[in-house]
């Protein structure tokens, strides 16, 4: 019930549902520990091999404690992001604003529609995305949409890594 309740009313908003339904998972597997605990030791006592389960949590217990170690510097959620922007510590202005072009809508979705690449240009450089090009500063497409994207002439200067893996950013020219 405790897991029920705490879960329930965020399932009700399908964006938030994924963040925070993980602090309910625990009420959940004790309670699927309660209602498997009458058959689990009734195969234990028929195996007759308490050993092999101790062996098993301990090899299970080691695994799990390597892998994080292993991916404890990973960062995979917004690996675009930081691997094209924050990471080679691209020059973005505070307060600036910047303007987004994609040609497609999986593009779009993963620009102007990602809650995640707005908060973190908010929380790193304090910079918005806007889909108008007035008062932008500097401009922002993929890989995927470079081809019908690409600004033109000498207005913006790309400053963006060298090998992007997703995103192309460009700042205004000084005129």
């Amino acid at each position: 019930m405790i897991g029920l309740s705490g879960s329930l009313p965020l399932e009700i908003s399908p964006r938030q549902h994924d963040y925070y339904i993980f602090p309910s998972l625990a009420f959940f597997a004790i309670a699927l520990g309660i209602i498997f605990e009458h058959g689990i030791r009734n195969l234990i006592k028929r195996l007759y091999s308490y050993r092999l389960i101790y062996i098993l949590n301990t090899l299970l217990i080691i695994v799990v404690v390597i892998l994080s170690f292993e991916k404890s510097h990973t960062n995979s959620r917004y690996k675009n992001f930081y691997t094209d922007l924050l990471y080679l510590q691209v020059p973005i202005a505070k307060n600036s604003k910047i303007y987004t072009c994609t040609d497609n809508p999986t593009d779009y979705d993963k620009v102007n529609q990602n809650i995640g690449l707005t908060a973190n240009l908010k929380r790193h450089f304090n910079a918005e995305l806007t889909t108008s090009n007035q008062n932008a500063t500097y401009y922002l497409t993929t890989l995927n949409s470079f081809k019908s994207c690409k600004p033109e002439g000498a207005e913006y200067i790309y400053i963006g890594a060298k090998e992007a893996s997703y995103y192309l950013l460009y700042k205004k020219a000084i005129n």
